[in-house]
């Protein structure tokens, strides 16, 4: 019988730790990627839903300029900081509309001194509460009727009807689609 050891041992399982530190550099990298693209993914649904927002926004109001032979607010007084969403709001959202169905109420608010709040069941159904509409940025849709007026630099559309939102950087000159093309008028 051989009562001898061995002189060398095999080596121990398990790595190093410059293997563990660049599997975990290697996996914060893509990781990083990863984020990045779902963020870009989020951020095209949000236009697209903004784009797709206004545009039937924009069609219920031509709707109701048609029905009613004048759009939503003709004839208000021109103000880059005024928002006639109310107005568009009772005139195409109070009354069926086939451009507009299928609103979130989490986003119907009403103005509550600076700000908004979201409206009470009560306050959605009632047609005199001014009513506004959240983009996917947590801003108020803005309208505006451009029609009869001295056009203005700050109008999109000095001869028609401004439907837009302020976009991501909730600033008035976020562009989401391409500015002065009717078909594709985000703001």
């Amino acid at each position: 019988m051989n009562t001898r050891e061995p002189t060398s041992r095999a080596p121990a399982g398990g790595f190093t730790l410059v293997e563990l530190l660049i599997v975990i550099a290697i996996i914060a990298v893509l990781a990083g990627i990863v984020v990045t693209g779902f963020k870009y993914a989020f951020q095209q649904v949000e236009q697209t839903e903004a784009k797709q927002t206004v545009s039937n926004f924009r069609s219920a109001a031509e709707q109701v300029k048609l029905e009613d032979g004048i759009p939503p607010a003709l004839g208000k007084k021109p103000d880059p900081e005024r928002n006639d969403f109310p107005i568009l709001w009772r005139k195409a959202v109070d009354r069926p509309n086939p451009f507009i169905s299928g609103l979130e109420d989490s986003k119907i608010v009403v103005k509550d001194g600076d700000g908004y709040r979201l409206a009470t069941r009560e306050e959605e159904l009632d047609p005199k509460v001014d009513k506004y509409y959240l983009d996917p940025w947590g801003m108020p849709y803005v309208y505006r009727c451009n029609e009869n007026l001295k056009p203005e630099p700050w109008m999109i559309y000095p001869r028609g009807l401004d439907v837009y939102s302020w976009g991501p950087n909730k600033k008035d000159d976020s562009i989401l689609g391409k500015e002065g093309d009717e078909n594709d008028d985000v703001r």
